[in-house]
């Protein structure tokens, strides 16, 4: 009995010397795999990156450039707004006066 528990002893303890080196390899391989991946994931957060600020930046661009060109057309459609309601203020009392 105690020949079959050593024969067992030994035949486990072979068969993992003979599959450590693959045990082994298998971590490098897995090991090397998420360092690739990580890079990878790293890379493609830049590029992101750098893409959302370029178009951020032109959008800014975008919007700066429509409010300076638009801003004499509002100005200019703010005083004919006020021309127009000081006209419509005095012509109550245009016309009252016009009747005495």
């Amino acid at each position: 009995m105690a020949e079959r528990g050593l024969c067992l002893e030994l035949m486990r303890s072979m068969f993992l010397l003979a599959t450590m080196p693959f045990s082994l390899s298998k971590s490098i391989c897995l090991f090397c795999m998420r360092i690739v991946f990580l890079a990878a994931y790293t890379w493609i957060l830049l590029v992101k990156a750098i893409i959302i600020f370029q178009v951020d930046v032109c959008y800014k661009a975008l919007i700066w450039t429509l409010g300076v060109v638009s801003l004499p057309l509002r100005i200019l459609n703010a005083l004919q707004r006020e021309r127009l309601v000081s006209l419509t203020a005095h012509f109550p009392t245009m016309f009252l006066g016009s009747c005495k």
